[in-house]
C-alpha cells in the first residue's frame, strides 16, 4: 500500500521550498527534470560494446565493454547491458546495465550503479549511489526512477541536493 501520491508529494515540496525560500529556489526546483521532452522509446535503438554474447537458447543478448546505447536524444554507457526480449522475441523489453551506468539526455546526466530501462513503459530505473547533474544543482540518493515520456523523475533514499543561488 502506497502511503503517499507521489504527484502530489512533489507538488507539495516544490509549493512548500517556493513559500519557504523565495522564487529563485523554486524555479531551480521545478528543474529537476530529466530531459524535459515526450521520449520515444519504439525509436530505433543504436548499441556498440566492445563484445556481443548471445545465448540461442534463451535468446538473451549480453553486451560486454564500452557499451554506448543511442536512442534519439538519450543515451546510455555502461560496462554490460543485457538485452531482454518480449515474448515471442519480437521486441525489445527491457535494458538491464550494470557495471556504472551513465545516461544523458538534452545535457542532463545521470550516473548510477546500476539501471533497467523499461521500453513498454519508457521509464528508466536506476539504483545505487544515483546522482543527477544539471545546471544549477546535483541532486543524489540510492533509487530513482525517470518516466521518459514526461521528463519528470522520482528518487528516494537519503537524498541529498546541491542548489546553486543565482
Amino acid at each position: 500500500m502506497q502511503l503517499f501520491d507521489k504527484k502530489k508529494m512533489n507538488n507539495f515540496c516544490v509549493a512548500t521550498i517556493f513559500v519557504c525560500c523565495g522564487t529563485s529556489l523554486a524555479s531551480q526546483t521545478a528543474q529537476i527534470q530529466f530531459g524535459d521532452l515526450n521520449h520515444d522509446a519504439k525509436s530505433a535503438i543504436e548499441i556498440t560494446s566492445d563484445s556481443l554474447s548471445i545465448d540461442q537458447a534463451t535468446g538473451a543478448a549480453v553486451f560486454l565493454g564500452n557499451v554506448n546505447i543511442a536512442q534519439g536524444p538519450l543515451s546510455l554507457m555502461a560496462e554490460e547491458v543485457e538485452v531482454i526480449y518480449e515474448a515471442g522475441g519480437e521486441a525489445i523489453d527491457l535494458l538491464k546495465a550494470g557495471g556504472g551506468v551513465s545516461i544523458s539526455n538534452l545535457g542532463d546526466l545521470i550516473e548510477a550503479d546500476n539501471a533497467i530501462y523499461d521500453l513498454s513503459e519508457s521509464e528508466v530505473s536506476l539504483v545505487g549511489n544515483v546522482s543527477l547533474k544539471q545546471t544549477g544543482g546535483i541532486l543524489s540518493g540510492d533509487k530513482m526512477l525517470i518516466d521518459l515520456r514526461s521528463g519528470s523523475g522520482y528518487i528516494e533514499g537519503r537524498v541529498k541536493t546541491i542548489l546553486q543561488p543565482k
